[in-house]
């Protein structure tokens, strides 16, 4: 549980910083693409997040059939 409360909470920075720069784009203080870029960046760390979560549930059900055996 520890590992998917951590998880989480790069889960709610990484999403709470796509806003910050979606208004940074709208404001006009930064150009489109760089805004783009910054995103692709914070969503890679999204992505990361649910694969892991994604292992973590393989070995979780892993275990499991292992002790019921």
């Amino acid at each position: 549980m520890l590992f998917k409360k951590k998880y989480q909470d790069l889960y709610d920075t990484a999403d709470t910083e796509c806003s910050r720069i979606s208004k940074k784009q709208k404001n006009g203080d930064i150009p489109v693409h760089m805004a783009a870029t910054e995103m692709f960046t914070v969503m890679a760390q999204k992505n990361m997040y649910f694969d892991f979560l994604s292992d973590l549930d393989d070995l979780e059900l892993d275990n499991k059939k292992t002790q019921k055996s």
